[in-house]
């Protein structure tokens, strides 16, 4: 029997607004209209059918980040939000990866038999060096743009090795 296939959906912050507006830098209004329209894309599309797309949504505790893990655990069907260090827009991702490879709660909230896998929303540049560190072996290839409030699904193998399974542009959302 082949192992379960492993998900992650990394998603970039919503847009926020300013700092100088707010320097808590909450979403903007036009970062909450595109988030909702991938929640209503997520929610009605044939993957998140079979069950949850994520199970467990984790941030970075920034609050646009954790405003947008809100926001969007409702499409992928997820029953936890909750912070996670190590999430920063610096911070390293074979550190963080390493780290969350320990947890054997990580193993079970991102296995597809478990009823959805993981996502984490969190910041440019880590976000696209964590999808560079999983798909290339090496965070600083650059492999994907990512957008504000973007979802992109990395799956895993039975060996381990992670590829692009699908990505969702906010811009595709109908207005």
């Amino acid at each position: 029997m082949a192992a379960p296939t492993r998900r992650i959906i990394l998603v970039q912050h919503a847009l926020a607004v300013s700092e100088k507006e707010d320097p808590a830098r909450p979403i903007s209004s036009e970062g909450l209209e595109a988030t909702m329209g991938v929640v209503g894309m997520l929610s009605a599309s044939k993957t998140r059918a079979s069950g949850p797309l994520a199970q467990t949504v984790i941030h970075s505790g920034k609050l646009r980040a954790k405003q947008t893990a809100e926001v969007l655990s409702a499409g992928l069907g997820a029953t936890v939000v909750e912070e996670r260090a190590g999430l920063g827009p610096n911070d390293d991702p074979a550190a963080f990866w390493t780290a969350a490879e320990e947890e054997e709660a990580w193993r079970r909230s991102s296995s597809s038999s478990e009823g959805g896998g993981l996502a984490i929303v969190g910041h440019l540049p880590f976000m696209e060096r964590l999808v560079g560190h999983l798909v290339a072996g090496d965070a600083a290839k650059a492999v994907v743009k990512l957008s504000n409030s973007g979802p992109l699904c990395l799956e895993a193998d039975d060996q381990g090795l992670w590829r692009i399974a699908w990505m969702l542009p906010p811009s595709l959302s109908p207005k």
